[in-house]
Formats: C-alpha cells, sequence, structure tokens
C-alpha cells in the first residue's frame, strides 16, 4: 500500500497539482580565473642617479617577444596584469654604466592565475670615484653566508660581502697606490666563479669601476666532467686535466663513470693515427685505451655512455655511409654490434635501470637530414620506438621517466634543450623558440639528483649552463664555467 501510495504522489507531482520543493535554484559555477598578474616595484638608491631612466623587460615563456615598460629616473611602481600563469623572466635593460641591479638579474618569477604576485628589485647607483663588487650566487649546497673581498694596494684591506649582495667603496676608502688588486675568497670548493679570482684594477680618476662575480655551485657529492680547450676536466676541489695523451678529444664527447671515478671518450691515437676510445682516471695521469678503428676499417668512433653499473661502454661507430650502436666491456673485451639498420646511428645513453639505451637515428643524409630520438632493448637492440622527432644527444633523467636532449626542430633557429617522457608525452622546451641564430642549447646531462640539467651554449658554444627543472617545468638558467659537453654524476 506504501509503495502505491507514494507512486500516486509522484503521479500528482508531475501533473503539476501542488506539490512543491524547498530546493533552490542551482547556481551557476563561477569562471576560474585563466591569467595573473605582477606588481614590480624598482628601489633606486645612491649618488649618482641614472638621469635618463631604463627599461623593464618581461619575457614570457609562452611568448617570443619581450614586453617592454619604460622606469623613469628614481624607480617607481607599475603593475602588469593579464599574464600567463607559469615561470617567466625580467631583467633591466638601458642601465647607465655605474649602475647595477642588486640580487639575481635576470630574475626568475612565477604568475599564479588569479593572483598578483609582488617583486621588488633594487637599483644601485653610487656616487663618482669607487669600486662597486656585486655577487650572485646560485645552485646547491651554497654552505657559506658570505665571502670575504680582499683589495691589495700598498696595504691589505677586507670586507665582508654576502653571497648574493653589492658592495660600494669609495675612493677615498681604497688603500693607498695607483693599482690594486681585488680577490673574492672563501669560495667553496665545489663552487664555480664566473670570473678570474683576482682582478687587477688602475686609478679611478671620478669612475665608478664594477666588479661582477657570478658563483654557481653544484651539490658536493656530484661532479661535472667537461671538456675545455682540448683537455678533459672534472669538477673537483680544483679543475684537473685527467688525461692529456691522446690531445684533443673528438666530437663524440666525453662520458663520466657511474662512480665519478673514470672518463671514457673518442680522440685520435698518435701514434696509431686511428680514431679510439680512451678510457681516463679521475685526478690522475692513469689511463687505458683501445683501438677499434684499426681492425674493422672503422673511420670514426664516439658517442659513447657508461652503464649502470660501470661495466661497460655503449658508443656508436661509423663505417662507409652507416654509423652503428655497439656495446664492449670497460676493458675493451666482448664487443656487440645492437643497430643493423644501415641509417646512422649515434648518441647512445643507457638508462638508469640498464634495460634500455636511447639512441638518435638519422634515415637519409646525415649530412642533410635531421636526425630523431628512438629507444631499444639495450640487451639485443630489439624494441626499437620513436621517442621524439627533431633530435640529437639523449639523456635519461636518473628516476628513467624523461629524455633531455638537443632539440633541432624548425620551432627556433637554433637548437634548443627540450624534455619529453619516454613514451613520446608532454614535450617541454627551455627556451620557446627565444634562441638567436648565434645561441643555442646542447648536450644536456642531468644532476644526481634530477632537479636541474646541465647542458652547452653560447654564441661559441664555449660555456656550461645549468637550468632548474621541476616536474616538467624549465626555472631559472645560470653560468657554470666555460667549457662543453657536461657529464654530470
Amino acid at each position: 500500500m506504501r509503495a502505491q501510495s507514494v507512486c500516486s504522489m509522484l503521479v500528482v507531482c508531475l501533473a503539476g497539482t501542488g506539490c512543491s520543493t524547498d530546493r533552490a535554484p542551482t547556481d551557476p559555477l563561477e569562471p576560474q580565473p585563466t591569467s595573473g598578474a605582477i606588481q614590480i616595484t624598482i628601489e633606486e638608491t645612491g649618488g649618482r642617479p641614472d638621469t635618463d631612466g631604463y627599461d623593464l623587460a618581461i619575457t614570457l615563456a609562452t611568448e617570443a617577444v619581450p614586453l617592454v615598460r619604460t622606469v623613469q629616473q628614481g624607480g617607481g611602481s607599475l603593475v602588469l596584469a593579464d599574464l600567463p600563469p607559469g615561470t617567466h623572466s625580467l631583467r633591466i635593460e638601458g642601465l647607465a654604466a655605474h649602475c647595477s641591479v642588486n640580487g639575481r638579474h635576470p630574475r626568475a618569477f612565477t604568475v599564479e592565475a588569479g593572483k598578483t604576485t609582488p617583486i621588488t628589485l633594487g637599483v644601485l647607483c653610487p656616487g663618482p670615484g669607487a669600486i662597486l663588487v656585486k655577487t650572485v650566487t646560485r645552485g646547491r649546497d651554497v654552505e657559506v653566508t658570505g665571502y670575504t673581498l680582499s683589495i691589495r694596494g700598498e696595504s691589505l684591506q677586507e670586507r665582508s660581502i654576502g653571497t648574493t649582495d653589492s658592495l660600494v667603496v669609495g675612493e677615498e676608502d681604497l688603500p693607498l697606490g695607483a693599482t690594486w688588486h681585488v680577490e673574492l675568497t672563501g669560495v667553496p670548493a665545489n663552487c664555480s666563479v664566473d670570473r678570474p679570482l683576482l682582478q687587477a684594477l688602475r686609478d679611478l680618476r671620478g669612475a665608478t669601476l664594477r666588479v661582477e662575480y657570478g658563483i654557481a655551485c653544484i651539490p658536493r657529492s656530484s661532479r661535472i666532467a667537461f671538456e675545455l680547450a682540448g683537455g678533459i676536466y672534472v669538477s673537483n676541489e680544483s679543475d684537473a686535466v685527467v688525461l692529456n695523451r691522446f690531445g684533443s678529444p673528438s666530437n663524440g664527447g666525453l662520458s663520466l663513470s657511474p662512480d665519478r671515478t673514470r672518463v671514457v671518450f673518442s680522440t685520435i691515437d698518435p701514434d696509431a693515427l686511428d680514431f679510439v676510445l680512451a678510457v681516463a682516471t679521475v685526478g690522475g695521469n692513469g689511463f687505458a685505451g683501445w683501438g677499434l678503428a684499426p681492425y674493422d676499417g672503422a673511420s670514426f668512433v664516439g658517442s659513447q655512455a657508461w652503464s649502470p653499473d660501470g661495466s661497460r661502454i655503449v658508443y656508436s661507430k661509423q663505417r662507409g655511409t652507416s654509423s652503428e650502436i655497439y656495446v664492449i666491456n670497460a676493458d675493451g673485451t666482448d664487443e656487440v654490434q645492437l643497430t643493423f639498420g644501415g641509417a646512422w646511428n649515434t648518441a647512445p645513453a643507457w638508462s638508469p635501470d640498464g634495460a634500455s639505451i636511447a639512441f638518435c637515428r638519422t634515415v637519409g643524409d646525415p649530412m642533410e637530414d635531421t636526425p630523431d630520438i628512438y629507444r631499444m632493448n639495450a640487451s639485443d637492440g630489439a624494441g626499437i620506438a620513436k621517442v621524439a622527432s627533431s633530435g640529437c644527444d639523449p639523456a635519461w633523467s636518473p628516476d628513467g621517466a624523461r629524455i633531455a636532449f638537443t632539440d633541432f626542430s624548425p620551432f627556433g633557429p637554433s637548437p634548443d634543450l627540450a624534455v619529453v617522457r619516454v613514451d613520446g608525452s608532454e614535450l617541454t622546451r627551455l627556451h620557446s623558440g627565444h634562441l638567436t641564430v648565434q645561441e643555442g642549447a646542447r648536450s644536456p646531462s642531468w644532476s644526481p639528483d634530477g632537479s636541474q640539467i646541465a647542458y652547452a651554449g653560447g654564441p661559441r658554444g664555449n660555456r656550461i649552463w645549468i637550468v632548474d627543472f621541476d616536474g616538467g617545468v624549465f626555472g631559472e638558467t645560470f653560468p657554470y664555467r666555460y667549457g662543453s659537453a657536461p657529464s654530470w654524476r
């Protein structure tokens, strides 16, 4: 009976005969914000202002052309709205030669949807007759709160300066003498100073002389091997040439072993005049090398990488019009060929779990066509799958989830650094095509914890840079030292 009564009531309600409800109508959903804003405040100090003002350039990750806003003498505040969420950068352009921006510059900032991010920049314009010293420290394991600035003339004067700081020394406070030597000391051994520690300075004659130190630090437990001026170096307290018997390394780059004790690279043996793989001992003059080209007619050997346990080396070898991938024991025995495609296969990189090898493959003319990135089984070369188009120099992230590579896509005029998941999804570029034809980003190598990537770049390709990387998003980029072909362990 109750069921029948409920049904009857439902029929009456549907017929519109007096049923009512207390339910309120559903409110429309509020649209979610898709952009954010920044409020920039510039504080200018010093006794010699920049009289013609300067420009504030905002470079958005999604745009190739920066937003430029003029700032009048003395600084001030401005608000920029409708900015896309993400990590962007800003810099001040057109500053007078005697002025400097305090702290990190250019500076990265993050825009959050629906929020206004406050940013304060300090501009220091000291009066005439002074030395303006600036320090900017970036990276990991910065276990000091400041450095010591030594100024030596006829006597020695020492002053403290912070890790990211500015210091003005007036001409009247300098030690006597027509020439001064300025030196920054107290820099940790795991850090690199972006310019020589010793500067020779002459009579200021009423001018403001700028001395800027960029300090980049890497984790104390890690090392970066790199190439510079024909030699191979490893960051370890101080730079150490680990092998110079064979002279300049070839274009195949180099690879630091997982235990950070050996470097493998390809070069020309001056005795046999053939390409060989050479293994150098870090911090010593020991070496081991074995000739591959003399025994099978190979014309080039290179692009090498260590297995995760350091027992084997994967490399490419050119013969005629093709280049194939091989694996060999670290003592030069038991060579095994993995690719037989008749194509141009180079730049192999071993996955952290040892199961896969990423590499570059060019199907057409390697001098004309762009390579793509593939991966295959490390055991037998089977299971070849394409990961990304128009790229080379693959480098696995420590967790094996992503591959960083040199991106040759037509998105920009110069190669860029890109990161993609192993399945080919979520491609992220560092500069989004903002590089000029003189610039470039190439040869990536991950930090051991996967939070940063070192790469080579610049107009002449002789500078190593480090960029923060977090969950598929690039952060701040800063210079590490001069060199190329970094290998970070």
